[in-house]
């Protein structure tokens, strides 16, 4: 068993500095719930689909150059847990305050 996450960057202003704050070039990272859904969080509309903790379509992550997809080995109970937890956050605002505070270390 194995949890799926997919990090990416692209080269805007906003990814790359959030990269860089984050001591790489990842700006951002979704977590596969099947094949073809990702959990992930954005302040920004995607396919007509609202900002914040959303399921979206894994084919918009294709837009980036740069992603690396991770398999993190893990219990049958261990990935339903982190999917379950995932989904409690479903529909939660994008937390502009929380990159804000991890970018300038406060």
């Amino acid at each position: 068993m194995s949890l799926r996450v997919r990090f990416v960057a692209d080269q805007s202003f906003v990814s790359r500095t959030i990269g860089w704050f984050g001591g790489g070039i990842w700006s951002h990272m979704a977590t596969y719930i099947s094949d073809d859904i990702v959990i992930d969080s954005r302040m920004d509309i995607i396919q007509g689909i609202l900002p914040g903790v959303r399921e979206r379509p894994i084919e918009y992550l294709d837009r980036y150059k740069q992603w690396l997809t991770l398999e993190i080995p893990c219990t049958e109970v261990q990935e339903a847990a982190c999917i379950t937890a995932l989904r409690s956050q479903l529909g939660k605002p994008y937390d502009k305050i929380g990159i804000w505070n991890f970018a300038t270390g406060s």
